[in-house]
């Protein structure tokens, strides 16, 4: 399977954007009628792609749920709301066609449209666990659900509803409670499948690629400790390689992005998808040290990654990290192979994580100065070293300082130029020599420019093909530099 083609994937939340974007120009703004400078700034951050999260009709029985289950009281006590705000989950679709409010079909096309003429591809939701209570499929079609009896709803709402004549099993994973505002498909269903296959090949009219929400739920495995016998019976290969046997055997070309939990990446990616979440790197990052961070990119190296430093479902970066931290865990994904997954205001540190069940975001205003920083970082991935091939590089201390395990280092290598980065991911300074992979150093004076302070480093050839770059790094400071 290629390699996905996104580099800097940007996510909006698409209700907030655009009521975001209505109050600043003090007018209703939908999809086609968004200012071309608001496409111009995503892509002048380095973004290849935009995901437009949430475009899909909200089933207005999840919005009621959310308006009156207590498990949503959260999102009910937003400062700020208004009424009407209250729009229920955008993972609880009511049908696989744009929201009206956004304008629709057409509009999405407009929308498409101007990202392209960025150089921008357009990202959608697919979400293959469940849909909502009123979706035309739970409607018309309840034996493609999990099914449950009167007497099991009876003893717990909050895991089963009852749709028509049908008591229908509301959307889980294993480890927590049901999601009450949506109901669970069976995954297994021949049916099912098909019309979800058709649905993803429409989708590849629409835009570039899909996020596929908990992608790992679909899994044969999953599927049969949450749901037992309850499902149809399993029907090799699996959803994934069913669904998208069709989209992959015609000329349709969509990405396919998998959100994943459990270091379920390899499962996901063998049944077909183009590239998943590196959670596990996430993690690391937050809470490891160096040997955590080295350990996950060992596990997980390549470009079918998609890395984050935040998403709708994280803390905002701002907050989850410390200052420091957050540096230096930007420096390191802006520069790893695969998709960096970019959340709208994190640019400009935004601290606010918004529901996603409500209409609008917190109006936290704009930071030019972090946004310029972030833009250089993002900008870096245009770089032709980061098309080229990327690999770890070993560090080496010696016997009186074994700092050199605190650093991170990795470098790139295309035809037209090559990239080293080597990080200090620790709070105290650390020093190293860095084996560089490339040949033909010796004998030459060698200019090593970093892009993000426009500084240059010179340094003779012949000591860095016999004894690699020396570098000394403050805590929680970072070499990039481009030869």
């Amino acid at each position: 399977m290629a390699a996905p083609r996104f580099r800097l994937l940007y996510e909006l939340n698409t209700a907030h954007w655009l009521a975001a974007l209505s109050r600043r120009h003090k007018r209703a703004v939908d999809l086609a009628s968004v200012p071309d400078a608001h496409w111009a700034a995503i892509a002048d951050l380095g973004c290849d792609a935009v995901w437009l999260m949430g475009v899909w009709q909200r089933s207005q029985a999840a919005a009621e749920t959310v308006r009156t289950h207590p498990v949503f009281a959260h999102d009910r006590a937003f400062p700020g709301q208004e009424p009407g705000d209250l729009l229920g989950s955008p993972f609880a679709a009511g049908s696989w066609r744009v929201e009206s409010r956004f304008g629709g079909e057409a509009a999405l096309a407009v929308a498409r449209a101007a990202a392209a003429r960025h150089g921008m591809g357009l990202v959608l939701d697919w979400i293959p666990n469940h849909v909502g209570p009123d979706h035309p499929w739970a409607l018309d079609h309840p034996e493609w659900f999990v099914r449950g009896s009167a007497e099991e709803l009876v003893h717990d709402r909050d895991a089963w509803r009852r749709v028509g004549g049908a008591v229908l099993a509301c959307g889980r994973d294993p480890y927590f409670p049901a999601w009450p505002d949506t109901v669970q498909v069976d995954a297994n269903h021949p049916d099912l499948r098909a019309a979800a296959a058709a649905e993803l090949q429409r989708l590849a009219g629409l835009c570039d690629g899909v996020r596929c929400d908990l992608a790992m739920l679909m899994l044969p495995d999953v599927v049969a400790g949450t749901w037992g016998g309850r499902c149809s019976p399993p029907r090799p290969p699996g959803y994934w390689p069913a669904v998208l046997a069709p989209l992959r055997a015609g000329r349709e070309r969509l990405v396919v992005l998998g959100e994943c939990y459990w270091e379920r990446e390899r499962d996901l990616l063998a049944a077909g998808l183009d590239a998943c979440y590196d959670k596990g790197l996430y993690d690391a990052m937050r809470h490891g040290d160096a040997a955590a961070v080295r350990a996950r990119l060992a596990a997980f190296p390549g470009e079918r990654a998609v890395r984050f430093l935040e998403n709708h479902d994280e803390p905002r970066a701002a907050t989850a990290f410390a200052k420091d931290r957050l540096a230096a865990a930007a420096v390191a994904v802006a520069t790893l192979p695969g998709t960096w997954l970019f959340h709208a205001g994190q640019e400009h540190g935004h601290q606010v994580r918004a529901p996603v069940t409500i209409g609008r975001g917190a109006d936290e205003g704009e930071d030019q100065a972090q946004r310029a920083a972030w833009r250089r970082l993002g900008r870096l991935r245009r770089l032709p070293a980061m098309t080229g091939s990327w690999s770890m590089l070993p560090t080496a201390g010696w016997a009186d300082n074994q700092t050199h395990r605190h650093l991170l280092a990795w470098a790139w290598e295309s035809p037209s130029q090559r990239l080293l980065t080597v990080v200090n991911w620790s709070p105290q300074r650390s020093q190293a020599r860095v084996r560089l992979p490339w040949p033909g150093l010796d004998g030459h004076t060698v200019r090593l420019r970093d892009p993000l302070q426009d500084g240059v480093l010179e340094r003779d050839g012949d000591e860095l093909a016999r004894e690699g770059l020396y570098v000394d790094l403050a805590p929680w400071s970072w070499h990039v530099l481009v030869y």
